[in-house]
């Protein structure tokens, strides 16, 4: 008798959807698949007697053969993938994997919203639609100025003030953006509270050496926030962070063209433009 190891492997999932902005990327997380991946399922065996032959059934009608196999997913839900190994005297296993395909684009309360990944700037959000009227061209956060003062934690660059930036790419862990979706790292949340309701896109926006998450999130009124959280390792002496976002905003509804940030004195100021 053998066991097949498929990729991801059975313990791949965890339940922990909702990680505190502090800790390390979960490892245990799903990918974050999306209707229309191409999503790329590989199984191995040990035991038996090689050679192996392997079959899949991922769930939605589909079926595939050969011990990498390729699919897509058509439609949202979410689907138990088993593969089948048999060697080449006719013993068999097989093992199941969840897959949670998502929808593309997101909507909610009259929004539309699409998004995707980038190289160096993290998740951007574009040609995003309330009640069919064009709200935002093009949001993304292109990256964070990290400060600290007095240079206490020692030089990182020719500035007096120990500054440098931070954007995704290496030396990040992997080094590209497009990793944070293979590691389960994005997330669509909805509130769950009926006096303050909202949906919103989540994800690890990944720097080597720092915990960052940027969240899209859209109310039912027609606002719309961007957040930053950081959590942090290294130097214990005070860092300061300057999130750099690019709007480009849809300006020709009227109705709607105004703007506002949240402050350290914790209150909200008007911005004008």
């Amino acid at each position: 008798m053998y066991t097949p190891n498929a990729f991801p492997p059975l313990n791949f999932c965890g339940p922990n959807l909702n990680p505190p902005p502090n800790n390390p990327p979960p490892s245990t997380l799903c990918p974050f698949i999306l209707i229309g991946d191409n999503v790329n399922f590989t199984a191995t065996a040990s035991g038996g007697t090689p050679p192996y032959s392997f079959s899949w059934n991922f769930g939605d009608g589909q079926t595939g053969i050969g011990q990498v196999a390729f699919h897509t997913f058509t439609s949202p839900g979410s689907y138990t993938v088993r593969v089948n190994v048999t060697d080449s005297l006719s013993q068999a296993n097989s093992m199941t994997h969840p897959a949670v395909v998502h929808t593309w684009p997101l909507t909610g309360y009259g929004w539309v919203v699409h998004w995707n990944i980038t190289e160096n700037d993290g998740i951007n959000i574009w040609n995003v639609t309330y009640n069919g009227v064009r709200v935002i061209n093009d949001v993304r956060l292109v990256g964070i100025q990290v400060v600290y003062p007095d240079n206490l934690c020692g030089g990182f660059d020719s500035s007096p003030f120990g500054a440098y930036y931070d954007e995704p790419g290496p030396p990040a862990y992997p080094p590209t953006e497009q990793q944070v979706k293979v590691d389960g790292t994005i997330f669509y949340e909805n509130s769950t509270d009926p006096l303050n309701l909202w949906f919103q896109i989540r994800a690890e926006y990944r720097i080597g050496g720092y915990l960052y998450q940027e969240t899209f999130r859209f109310y039912p009124t027609g606002r719309w926030d961007t957040e930053q959280k950081i959590g942090r390792y290294g130097c214990a002496f005070d860092h300061i962070y300057e999130p750099h976002w690019r709007f480009n905003l849809a300006t020709g509804n009227d109705t709607r063209n105004f703007m506002s940030t949240y402050t350290p004195t914790g209150s909200w100021q008007d911005l004008t433009w």
